[in-house]
C-alpha cells in the first residue's frame, strides 16, 4: 500500500490483486478531534501500518492505518519538509508493562515505539532534529521539550535554506560513523557524521 497527502487531505491506498488484475481502493484520512486540517508535506513509513507526517504548522501526525492517533506539537517553526528513520521499523500494538521506565512510548491507542529506533526531522525553519522515543514521551507530558538538534543551518550559513529532504546511514563503529545528508532549497547537500548523542560534527 501507498499513501499521498496535500493541501488540507491525506489519502491511504490499498492495491488489490485479486483474479490477477491489480485494482486500488483508497481511504480519507480521519482526523477527528485530534488534529486539524491542514497541509501535509512528507509521509514517513515506521512499518506497514504506522506512518507519521509533517504538518504545514510544524507539527508530527502519527497514524495507524487511516486514522490520526496522536499529534506532537512544537516540532518546527513552520513547515515540516522531511522524516527520515534512524532504525528499523519499532511499532508493536500490545502494551509493555516496563513502558514506564524503558523509554517507550504509548500512544492513547496503546501503541508502543521502542526508544531503540528515532526518527530525524527537518524543514522551512533550518534544523534538523534527532527523535527517540524518551523525546517523543517527554514532549506529551511538557510541550516545551525538544529533541537532540543536530544542526540549524542558520549556524552556517548566512541566508535561511529550508532542508527539504535527509537521508540517515547508519555506521558501523568508530571508523565509520553514522551520517545524515541534507538536501536544501538553496540546491545544495550537506552531509554531516553525527556521533552516539546525534552532536553534528
Amino acid at each position: 500500500h501507498f499513501v499521498t497527502c496535500g493541501k488540507n487531505w491525506i489519502k491511504f491506498w490499498d492495491i488489490d490483486f485479486t483474479e490477477g488484475i491489480p485494482g486500488i481502493n483508497g481511504k480519507n484520512g480521519i482526523i477527528g478531534k485530534r488534529g486539524k486540517v491542514q497541509r501535509l508535506y512528507c509521509v514517513h513509513f515506521i512499518d506497514k501500518d504506522n506512518i507519521v507526517t509533517g504538518t504545514e504548522n510544524g507539527e508530527l501526525y502519527f497514524w495507524r492505518g487511516s486514522i490520526l492517533t496522536h499529534v506532537v506539537s512544537k516540532v518546527h517553526k513552520g513547515p515540516v519538509f522531511t522524516v527520515c528513520s534512524t532504525g528499523k521499523p519499532a511499532l508493536d500494538r500490545s502494551v509493555m508493562s516496563a513502558s514506564s521506565h524503558n523509554g517507550s512510548f504509548e500512544s492513547e491507542d496503546s501503541t508502543i515505539i521502542s526508544a531503540q529506533h528515532g526518527m530525524i526531522t527537518a524543514g522551512r525553519d533550518g534544523k534538523v532534529l534527532l527523535w527517540t522515543a524518551a523525546d517523543l514521551q517527554q514532549q506529551r507530558r511538557n510541550a516545551s521539550a525538544m529533541p537532540t538538534l543536530i544542526l540549524n543551518i542558520l549556524d552556517s550559513i548566512p541566508a535561511p535554506a529550508p532542508i527539504r529532504c535527509v537521508q540517515y546511514t547508519p555506521g558501523t563503529g568508530s571508523d565509520l560513523p553514522s551520517t545524515v545528508a541534507l538536501g536544501l532549497a538553496n540546491n545544495t547537500i550537506w552531509e554531516l557524521c553525527v556521533d552516539g548523542r546525534g552532536a553534528g560534527q
